[in-house]
């Protein structure tokens, strides 16, 4: 490399296009360690324009979830690799939240990491990481560190009049901008009609700063309604509601709320996100469990729902894996792990596209860890990407 580098003197600031062809190529970690080689190394791998580049060249997915030791009241950020198993701890936080109460979303290489206020006494918090470079920021507060421009105090809905406040995350293509939106539902009554007014506080990841709508939430919500899942496709966030079921859009670009219609006679559905497409997993009693039913939305515009079913190999059946953790990548299907000990978790994975039925199995080589601490229910895939915090 470094005669690569001498032989091109005239590219002062750039290296040959073929040392950013072999580094794009290369996993985050790896790429990391070559910040210290030269000032030109240092420029180009901080450089937006090389994470870019990086994200078309590689399709490594790793493992990303949380671990809450109930004796010290502390909740663990970790990431594993998928080709050694290894775990890495990226942060850790006190809380007296706990492990139940927390929502993880992954997009476009970050994690964003969230509590919901379903009491009026717990303070929410979220958190992005980027869990390939170790990388960790706070949102601040919404309601303390706003910089919104307009009358603020009559138009946000303080704790006590708050049902409860929910973190989304989402990405706008059209400006290239990962967001956080914090979303205040009022306490209303089962009686109230829509559409409901409801405030949304809405951070950006490029400029650091707090912006407030008021928009119409176009179905009835009351106290005991809450949202289940949220998945960001094309600039647009869909949500599952519970009490009463609905779905619902949020348009990153416009800004406004939508109810989309959903597929009759879906059982136990479970909102994902699968080869680009958003996607309902239906867990019908009468399904085999070596088949998962997946309704796929094609347009929503539209509303073009399709059904199909994945068939697993027989060597899954009676494995009892019939929930699906996450989908990694495109292709991949994490499910909840039914075999570990104390010091090894065993996560099934199953590539849709080659067939393919393989295990990862992550040590729980951390002493302040053990299986019996782990939040299955918050692991997720993501694709190692270098997109800076």
């Amino acid at each position: 490399m470094e005669t690569l580098v001498e032989e091109a003197p005239e590219q002062k600031s750039h290296l040959p296009e073929i040392i950013q062809e072999i580094l794009s190529r290369l996993p985050v970690k790896s790429i990391l360690r070559f910040r210290s080689v030269s000032k030109q190394f240092l420029t180009l791998i901080s450089h937006p324009s090389f994470s870019k580049f990086h994200s078309t060249r590689t399709t490594r997915t790793a493992l990303f979830f949380s671990a809450y030791d109930q004796s010290t009241r502390q909740l663990h950020f970790l990431s594993a690799t998928r080709d050694t198993g290894s775990l890495t701890r990226i942060a850790t936080i006190n809380t007296t939240l706990g492990r139940d109460i927390v929502d993880s979303k992954h997009l476009n290489g970050l994690v964003c990491f969230s509590s919901s206020n379903i009491r009026r006494n717990w303070k929410s918090y979220a958190f992005v990481f980027n869990p390939s470079t170790q990388s960790v920021f706070k949102i601040p507060d919404s309601d303390s560190d706003s910089d919104s421009d307009s009358d603020s105090e009559e138009h946000v809905y303080t704790s006590s009049l708050c049902t409860y406040n929910r973190y989304l995350f989402g990405f706008d293509e059209s400006r290239n901008e990962h967001k956080v939106l914090h979303l205040w539902v009022p306490n209303v009554t089962i009686d109230e009609q829509p559409p409901i007014m409801v405030d949304i506080w809405i951070y950006s990841l490029l400029d650091y700063s707090w912006r407030i709508i008021n928009v119409e939430l176009p179905i009835a919500v009351h106290k005991d309604s809450y949202i289940v899942r949220s998945v960001c496709v094309d600039s647009v966030i869909y949500i599952m509601v519970q009490c009463p079921f609905a779905m619902l859009l949020f348009e990153l670009r416009t800004e406004r709320f939508s109810k989309l219609s959903t597929p009759s006679g879906l059982t136990n559905p479970y909102l994902v996100k699968i080869n680009g497409c958003v996607g309902v997993v239906s867990h019908g009693r009468t399904a085999k469990v070596n088949e998962l039913c997946i309704w796929r939305l094609h347009d929503h515009e539209s509303c073009l729902w399709v059904n199909e079913t994945i068939a697993f190999p027989m060597s899954r059946i009676g494995l009892n894996v019939d929930f699906p953790v996450d989908f990694a990548n495109k292709d991949e299907v994490i499910f909840y792990p039914r075999m570990f000990t104390r010091n090894v978790i065993r996560f099934p994975i199953y590539n849709i596209k080659s067939g393919c039925d393989e295990s990862l199995y992550v040590a729980l080589d951390h002493p302040f860890l053990c299986s019996d601490m782990v939040c299955f229910g918050h692991i997720k895939g993501y694709v190692e990407s270098m997109v800076p915090l």
